[in-house]
Protein backbone atom coordinates (compact mmCIF):
# COMPACT_ATOMS: atom_id res chain seq x y z
CA UNK A 1 0.00 0.00 0.00
CA UNK A 2 1.19 3.60 -0.86
CA UNK A 3 0.64 5.76 2.45
CA UNK A 4 1.70 9.41 0.53
CA UNK A 5 -1.92 9.91 -0.25
CA UNK A 6 -2.70 9.75 3.36
CA UNK A 7 0.66 11.91 4.44
CA UNK A 8 -0.51 14.20 2.20
CA UNK A 9 -3.99 14.37 3.08
CA UNK A 10 -3.30 14.51 6.87
CA UNK A 11 -0.68 17.19 6.59
CA UNK A 12 -3.00 19.39 5.04
CA UNK A 13 -5.29 18.78 7.50
CA UNK A 14 -2.74 19.07 10.07
CA UNK A 15 -2.15 22.21 8.70
CA UNK A 16 -5.79 23.49 8.54
CA UNK A 17 -6.31 22.63 12.16
CA UNK A 18 -2.96 24.52 13.13
CA UNK A 19 -3.99 27.52 11.06
CA UNK A 20 -6.86 27.77 13.40
CA UNK A 21 -5.54 27.80 16.59
CA UNK A 22 -5.31 30.27 18.96
CA UNK A 23 -2.22 32.05 20.91
CA UNK A 24 -2.98 30.44 23.93
CA UNK A 25 -3.58 26.47 22.38
CA UNK A 26 0.02 27.00 20.49
CA UNK A 27 1.42 27.61 23.51
CA UNK A 28 0.28 25.15 25.48
CA UNK A 29 2.15 21.77 27.15
CA UNK A 30 1.74 19.17 24.50
CA UNK A 31 1.48 15.52 25.31
CA UNK A 32 5.65 15.62 24.70
CA UNK A 33 6.93 15.96 28.15
CA UNK A 34 8.53 19.42 27.73
CA UNK A 35 6.91 20.58 24.27
CA UNK A 36 4.11 23.05 23.14
CA UNK A 37 2.05 22.55 21.11
CA UNK A 38 3.84 24.81 18.98
CA UNK A 39 7.29 22.64 19.23
CA UNK A 40 5.45 19.83 18.27
CA UNK A 41 4.50 21.57 15.12
CA UNK A 42 7.75 22.40 14.49
CA UNK A 43 9.33 18.98 14.94
CA UNK A 44 6.56 17.31 12.50
CA UNK A 45 8.47 19.85 9.76
CA UNK A 46 12.13 18.35 10.22
CA UNK A 47 10.86 15.54 7.76
CA UNK A 48 8.70 17.02 5.10
CA UNK A 49 11.38 19.98 5.30
CA UNK A 50 14.65 18.82 5.31
CA UNK A 51 16.92 16.86 2.84
CA UNK A 52 18.99 13.71 4.36
CA UNK A 53 21.66 15.78 4.07
CA UNK A 54 20.75 18.72 5.95
CA UNK A 55 19.34 15.93 8.71
CA UNK A 56 22.11 13.40 8.77
CA UNK A 57 24.67 17.00 9.24
CA UNK A 58 22.31 18.13 12.43
CA UNK A 59 22.10 14.63 13.77
CA UNK A 60 25.97 14.00 13.29
CA UNK A 61 26.33 18.03 14.85
CA UNK A 62 24.21 16.61 18.17
CA UNK A 63 25.99 13.54 18.44
CA UNK A 64 23.65 11.01 17.19
CA UNK A 65 21.88 11.47 20.10
CA UNK A 66 18.29 11.77 19.15
CA UNK A 67 16.73 14.02 21.86
CA UNK A 68 19.51 16.43 21.60
CA UNK A 69 18.94 16.79 17.87
CA UNK A 70 15.28 16.85 17.85
CA UNK A 71 15.93 19.33 20.54
CA UNK A 72 18.09 21.46 18.44
CA UNK A 73 15.52 21.34 15.26
CA UNK A 74 12.58 22.26 17.44
CA UNK A 75 14.58 25.84 18.58
CA UNK A 76 15.51 26.09 15.22
CA UNK A 77 12.42 26.29 13.70
CA UNK A 78 10.49 28.26 16.50
CA UNK A 79 13.15 30.59 16.18
CA UNK A 80 12.53 31.22 12.04
CA UNK A 81 9.09 30.50 11.93
CA UNK A 82 6.00 32.37 13.74
CA UNK A 83 2.85 29.91 14.89
CA UNK A 84 1.17 30.72 11.61
CA UNK A 85 4.00 30.51 9.28
CA UNK A 86 4.41 27.15 10.91
CA UNK A 87 0.68 25.96 10.06
CA UNK A 88 1.08 27.46 6.20
CA UNK A 89 4.57 25.57 6.32
CA UNK A 90 2.25 21.88 7.18
CA UNK A 91 0.41 22.61 4.46
CA UNK A 92 2.87 24.03 2.34
CA UNK A 93 5.23 20.54 2.38
CA UNK A 94 1.90 18.21 2.74
CA UNK A 95 3.09 16.65 -0.65
CA UNK A 96 6.75 16.15 0.24
CA UNK A 97 7.96 12.59 0.12
CA UNK A 98 11.25 13.35 2.12
CA UNK A 99 12.35 10.10 4.06
CA UNK A 100 14.80 10.77 6.67
CA UNK A 101 17.57 7.54 6.72
CA UNK A 102 16.23 5.18 9.26
CA UNK A 103 12.82 5.59 8.17
CA UNK A 104 10.58 4.15 5.13
CA UNK A 105 6.92 5.79 4.03
CA UNK A 106 4.87 3.61 6.41
CA UNK A 107 7.19 5.37 9.63
CA UNK A 108 6.30 8.95 8.03
CA UNK A 109 2.55 8.19 8.31
CA UNK A 110 3.44 7.06 11.52
CA UNK A 111 5.11 10.06 12.54
CA UNK A 112 2.18 12.17 11.03
CA UNK A 113 -0.57 10.26 13.08
CA UNK A 114 1.21 10.23 16.40
CA UNK A 115 2.45 13.79 16.62
CA UNK A 116 -0.79 15.67 15.32
CA UNK A 117 -2.46 13.70 18.67
CA UNK A 118 0.10 15.08 21.02
CA UNK A 119 -0.88 18.49 19.21
CA UNK A 120 -4.51 17.98 19.64
CA UNK A 121 -4.77 16.59 22.73
CA UNK A 122 -2.35 19.97 24.35
CA UNK A 123 -4.42 21.90 22.32
CA UNK A 124 -7.75 20.66 23.76
CA UNK A 125 -9.72 20.68 20.54
CA UNK A 126 -10.56 17.25 18.48
CA UNK A 127 -8.53 16.33 15.40
CA UNK A 128 -9.21 12.78 13.71
CA UNK A 129 -7.86 11.80 10.26
CA UNK A 130 -9.83 9.02 8.41
CA UNK A 131 -10.03 5.26 9.93
CA UNK A 132 -7.76 3.60 7.80
CA UNK A 133 -5.23 5.89 7.91
CA UNK A 134 -5.04 4.57 11.65
CA UNK A 135 -5.50 1.30 10.58
CA UNK A 136 -2.60 1.17 8.23
CA UNK A 137 -0.40 2.77 10.76
CA UNK A 138 -1.03 0.48 13.29
CA UNK A 139 -0.79 -2.54 10.83
CA UNK A 140 2.74 -0.99 10.29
Amino acid sequence: MDPWPMIEADRRALGDYLSGLSADEWNRPSLCSGWTVADVAAHMLVVPTLSKGSTFLAFLGSGFYLTKFSDNMVRRIRAEKSPAQLAAAMSEAASSQNVPLGLNPMGVLVETLVPSGDISEGAGRPLAFPANHYAVGLDH
